[in-house]
């Protein structure tokens, strides 16, 4: 529906009028949505009666498995974050920095810092993230399976 009126052209009838119109298509719209719900509803009917109880009980495995895989992603990542957020911003930087395979003289040059506040800023990422290496460090600020708290 295309409408070329400009606004200040409006009068009272016709803002009434374009309402009126509006309630129309919103109910016409809610009607739709009705019958596309029922209709939705239908064919997952049939497609449940046409499946047999072992193909049905198989399905329902399957998405619960799903389910438990998506959410033990999502459960790593909110650990993954509430690590990540106990670091400054200045050990943050430091912490992508050892992400990209930069050396700590590297590091300190990129901040304008000294080596040995580079490593004592590492030293501080290795305690507050729980990591013991390196590796898993990077486990844990790449998002990959990481030790646990």
């Amino acid at each position: 529906i295309e409408v070329e009126l400009e606004l200040d052209e409006l009068t009272l009838e016709d803002e009434e009028l374009v309402e009126t119109e509006l309630e129309l298509l919103l109910t016409e719209l809610d009607e739709l949505l009705v019958l596309i719900e029922e209709l939705l509803i239908e064919i997952l009917e049939e497609l449940v009666e046409k499946l047999d109880e072992e193909e049905l009980v198989g399905l329902v495995e399957r998405m619960l498995d799903h389910a438990r895989e998506a959410f033990a992603g999502f459960q790593q990542a909110a650990s993954r974050d509430a690590l990540l957020s106990k670091l400054t911003s200045r050990e943050a930087q430091v912490l992508e920095r050892i992400v990209a395979g930069r050396l700590n003289k590297q590091i300190a040059d990129d901040l304008g810092i000294s080596i040995k506040t580079v490593e004592a800023h590492r030293a501080n990422i290795m305690e507050k993230l729980n990591a013991n290496t390196v590796a898993d460090l990077l486990k844990i600020a790449l998002g990959q399976n990481a030790p646990k708290a």
